[in-house]
């Protein structure tokens, strides 16, 4: 055991922890001596993280810690040796019921008994417990199934469904104890939870117009879908389909939203907390008016941010919430297009003959049907929709085709666009005398076409060409870049292309452009600036202001960015369209969203008189029934991969936007699937391209056929008879000259004994392994034991150097901070476990004897959290060593870290585009020193390349060597099967 002189003291709601020296006298924290801190690393980590996060559960004293009950109970049993505080109970816990689960008057006892059974008296305080003699600690997780216990006891209301939360968390609680010394009443046995933690719609279409339910998933179900990166299927539901209909019907029958339904006898479905306001959502509008279930269905995630929002919570936190606990299923997603509540736009084309230019037809698209029409029956066609809609009918056939065209206004407008340009005739209109008195307001109408669009939506349908140019509307004649006047910066080399490339499309009368720039060469400058040199351009135009569209926490660097690069008065007025700001914008400050109200909400005639607008995703989608009554000069949207779903409704609304420019920026234009940049480039530029429907495209561009995704990489980055390509995409390696150089270095270490037999184990059990569930949870443990043998425990050794040394991985991490603090550097680490994050910020605290915590960054750190933690690590004043740890998913983008020169990958993941991403939160345009990326590998002594850590290395490496040759997905299903099949099991 531990030598130490930590003493505890009962407190109110928790213990008090100090370290004693003579007489009896507690110690200062400032005091405690080096070793023993080192010795007792596994306890005073975690407590010093909770202390950094300003967590209610710790408290740092002068002398100590106070630490609440329920983190007390949390420690593992090596935390609390390391500190003297008291063993483990060692006695088996009971619980009994005294009448039925349900019946009010029903209680829970606990008592505690011997191994021979014999009850065992004492005194429980918290999280403690004497017997008379010893001190034990109630440990998780019969802690807390004894704090459900008393909360069930507690209960004296008399309402069924409250009392269900109870039970359902006693029994929750229960089956967290498995494998503990317990004892349980027979009826807590029997019952089952169906726990819902992730919720999606059902949606279906009767008499009375569409309709949906709440359809449940559990958390596993969620996690295991993260990270694979697969998407929900309805299949994956916590009920069968028998159970999904009775708890429709007794969630619809239900007056008031529930915490808990019943479904049987004895089954019961229990809606998590955190999910509890999103179902509130859906009740309330399943009884609302047709239209307004249509409205919400086509963007469920609108209605719930608005009913969020009234409860002060802030953007961010309701942007993850939404995120997490709403889902789009693919179902749902086709579904609500069948139905139509989503509208594709109705394009007009020009169809050529693959060898002439002499047009071979016209015609609309609509969705991912084409309808072609010769030029003599343009007018024709015209009229017969201009007729319809006046009749109410709701289609027209075309010919002698089977397909009927939708009679609609925004088939019109489509159809006008070929009239005017084609026929030089007058646009077809409405017979006013037809249009019915009461038009049907199941149908949301979109905004108009603008001028701009009429002017610029060309679409040709030669799918295989490889030789055909469309024609564009020459807006300038484009000789040579012209920098702007405004631009108080200096372009680089290769900015001054990106600007010219963009010039020379907008002045083709390219509908639009992908800057797909590697990260850090300066999309958004390169932007800004070409934006000035069209504020300049068109000094004259009114009404036209300029959209910037981006992540909410990119916001604040696109004004940044404006302020450091343009002179003030270059872009003229800004308004900013998100959070708070949006009521300096709403026709009445009472009103909702736009697809909450289903109309516009937003003072149109201010926003237009702004010169360019600040907004972000979500308010985009909310609002753009308002945003699409705006000629905009051209839109921006930056993180691109956003708008990457064709059947989401963020898709949707970034396509009912009215530009007569758009500008897509995105480092990663593919991430899960090729259907991304097909979605990418059917907004900017719908159809232009002709790379067919997604049906279409999706055969065509498969990855069993690296020759097609090599040429649609050449089509989309290649111009073709002097006409620029619509995507520019430079590398670093190839552009960025006067970038410092960047050397990788993988380092490989031998697994130590414990870390090499741990691994074996688990591929020994991967033999007998064949559900995919299985493979998976394999995988998961290799890539864990990979990283330490005690990953998630970090209590195997007395002290940090002993915890250390188990881990091939951290050793070489180790000596690699010990030459960066030698030379005074500083060094990002990425390593997505929290825990290992905490750990390892004490660690080197202690080893290195810093002043402070190295700083870290994870998905909970907030906006305003990250933008100290930033300026701090880049401040000038921060001198010599330093480390910043960071969550790869939430710290690799919108971060500029130039003041490290070093990157250690701890933790990989299957896509190198997030892995570039991190990376090049240090290399990037600014950053004056040499750049050395560390990739340390866990290598078996018998396995060899054949480790998880060659395995992911592999994966990576030929994803990223594909994408230089061809646009591939970066994360794939075929990842995990690779790990599994490639792992040796002989």
């Amino acid at each position: 055991m531990i030598q130490n002189n930590f003493n505890w003291t009962s407190d109110a709601g928790g213990i008090v922890l100090r370290l004693m020296q003579g007489n009896n006298i507690p110690r200062l924290m400032n005091d405690w001596p080096v070793d023993l801190k080192a010795k007792s690393i596994l306890l005073l980590s975690r407590l010093e993280a909770l202390c950094e996060e300003e967590s209610f559960g710790v408290r740092r004293l002068d002398d100590g810690y106070w630490i609440a009950d329920n983190v007390f109970a949390s420690l593992t049993s090596r935390q609390c040796l390391a500190a003297n505080l008291p063993e483990n109970i060692p006695y088996a816990l009971q619980v009994k019921l005294s009448g039925p689960l349900v019946e009010p008057k029903s209680k829970a006892s606990i008592s505690w008994h011997s191994k021979s059974g014999t009850r065992v008296p004492g005194k429980e305080v918290g999280a403690i417990f004497f017997d008379g003699v010893n001190y034990f600690r109630i440990a998780d997780p019969l802690y807390s199934l004894i704090a459900a216990a008393d909360a069930f006891n507690e209960w004296d209301g008399n309402q069924l469904d409250d009392r269900l939360v109870l039970v359902s968390n006693l029994k929750s609680a229960l089956e967290n104890c498995v494998g503990e010394s317990l004892s349980a009443d027979k009826a807590l046995g029997l019952m089952k939870f169906s726990h819902a933690s992730v919720v999606s719609l059902d949606v279906r279409v009767d008499k009375n117009g569409a309709e949906f339910d709440p359809i449940i998933f559990s958390k596993e179900v969620s996690d295991s879908n993260v990270e694979s990166g697969q998407s929900f299927t309805e299949s994956q539901s916590l009920l069968t389909p028998e159970q999904q209909k009775l708890f429709a019907a007794r969630f619809r029958s239900q007056s008031n939203t529930k915490s808990t339904y019943v479904l049987e006898a004895g089954h019961y479905v229990f809606i998590d907390p955190s999910i509890r306001q999103v179902v509130s959502s859906i009740k309330q509008y399943q009884t609302k008016s047709p239209e307004e279930r249509a409205r919400f269905i086509k963007s469920p995630q609108s209605f719930i941010r608005e009913d969020l929002a009234s409860t002060v919570i802030d953007e961010t936190t309701i942007d993850s919430l939404i995120k997490d606990v709403f889902v789009e299923t693919d179902a749902f997603s086709k579904r609500v297009l069948e139905i139509g509540l989503w509208k594709p736009p109705v394009i007009p084309f020009i169809k050529r003959n693959p060898n002439t230019w002499i047009p071979d037809g016209y015609g609309l698209k609509v969705g991912e049907k084409s309808f072609v029409i010769s030029e003599s029956e343009i007018e024709q066609v015209a009229k017969a929709i201009a007729k319809a809609i006046g009749e109410n009918q709701e289609t027209i056939k075309i010919g002698d085709s089977a397909n009927e065209m939708p009679a609609t206004n925004e088939s019109l407008e489509a159809i006008n666009v070929l009239v005017e340009h084609v026929l030089k005739m007058p646009p077809v209109q409405v017979d006013e005398r037809l249009k019915p008195e009461k038009p049907s307001t199941s149908k949301n109408p979109k905004p108009s076409l603008t001028k701009s669009q009429k002017s610029i939506l060309r679409v040709q349908d030669n799918f295989q060409s490889e030789t055909f140019i469309a024609q564009f509307e020459r807006r300038g004649i484009f000789n040579a870049i012209e920098v702007p006047k405004g631009l108080k910066s200096t372009l680089k080399d290769h900015q001054i292309k990106g600007v010219a490339w963009m010039q020379e499309c907008w002045s083709l009368g390219y509908p639009g452009v992908l800057l797909a720039d590697d990260m850090g060469l300066g999309k958004t400058f390169q932007t800004l600036a070409f934006l000035c040199w069209l504020k300049e351009k068109q000094k004259a135009a009114k009404g036209q202001p300029i959209l910037v569209v981006a992540p909410i926490s990119l916001l604040g660097n696109w004004e940044k960015e404006a302020e450091i690069h343009l002179d003030e008065s270059a872009l003229g007025s800004m308004a900013l369209l998100y959070s708070d700001n949006i009521k300096n914008y709403r026709l009445n400050a009472s009103t909702k969203s736009d697809v909450v109200e289903g109309r516009s909400t937003l003072d149109v005639s201010k926003l237009k008189n702004c010169d360019w607008i600040l907004t972000n995703y979500n308010t985009m989608r909310d609002y753009h029934i308002s945003l699409g009554l705006i000629d905009f000069k051209c839109v921006v949207f930056d993180e691109m991969q956003n708008i990457k779903n064709p059947k989401a409704m963020m898709t949707n609304a970034a396509q009912a936007l009215n530009s007569e420019f758009q500008i897509g920026l995105t480092g990663t234009p593919i991430e899960n699937s090729l259907a991304d940049i097909w979605t990418i480039f059917d907004t900017l530029m719908p159809g232009f391209l002709g790379l067919g429907d997604l049906n279409r495209f999706m055969t065509h561009y498969s990855t069993e056929n690296p020759e097609n995704l090599k040429e649609l990489k050449n089509r989309l980055s290649n111009g073709r008879d002097g006409h620029p390509p619509p995507m520019l995409r430079r590398m670093k390696s190839e552009v960025a000259k006067d970038l410092p150089p960047k050397t990788e270095k993988i380092i490989d270490e031998m697994m130590p004994d414990k870390q090499a037999h741990a691994y074996r184990e688990v591929v020994e059990k991967g033999r007998n392994i064949f559900s995919k569930d299985g493979k998976l949870m394999m995988i998961q443990m290799m890539r864990s034991i990979s990283l330490h043998p005690d990953y998630g425990g970090y209590d195997s050794a007395n002290t940090g150097d002993g915890y250390i040394s188990e881990s091939a991985r951290l050793k070489v991490t180790l000596q690699l901070l010990d030459e960066i603090y030698k030379n005074s550097e500083k060094v990002l680490i990425f390593v997505e476990s929290l825990q290992m994050q905490e750990w390892l910020a004490y660690y080197i605290k202690e080893r290195y004897k810093l002043a402070s915590y190295p700083m870290r960054i994870y998905g909970d750190t907030s906006a305003d959290k990250r933008t100290k933690i930033v300026s701090q690590f880049q401040s000038k004043d921060n001198v010599g060593f330093d480390v910043l740890l960071l969550s790869p998913k939430a710290a690799g983008v919108g971060l500029t870290l130039t003041a490290a020169s070093k990157v250690i990958h701890l933790t990989r993941w299957w896509n190198p585009a997030v892995e570039d991403q991190c990376t090049d939160r240090v290399y990037r345009i600014g950053q004056d020193k040499d750049v050395t990326v560390y990739l340390p590998r866990s290598i078996h002594p018998l396995y060899g390349e054949g480790s998880f850590d060659c395995l992911i290395h592999q994966i990576i490496e030929r994803k990223r060597a594909l994408s230089r040759e061809m646009l591939v997905p970066m994360e794939s299903a075929g990842d995990l099967d690779f790990i599994f099949s490639n792992s040796v099991m002989e």
